[in-house]
């Protein structure tokens, strides 16, 4: 299960994504540009202000801060 939070603190936007079945797999970059997998992270690098990740047991979420539009 993957669950989405969108909230807003003060003029960011904060995005949290929760993958329940990454078994302990972390997200991360690939080195081949051509590959299927692992671009999603380099899109959220370009975006965001700032992104962290938060292991708990098998669970992961990722944290993306972004600019308000207010």
């Amino acid at each position: 299960m993957i669950t989405v939070t969108l909230l807003i603190e003060g003029p960011e936007l904060v995005l949290e994504v929760t993958d329940d079945g990454a078994e302990g797999a972390r997200p991360g970059f690939r080195e081949d540009p051509e590959g299927i997998h692992g671009r999603g992270m380099l899109i959220i690098t370009a975006l965001a202000l700032k992104w962290t990740v938060r292991p708990d047991g098998d669970r992961t979420t990722v944290s993306m801060r972004f600019p308000g539009c207010l």
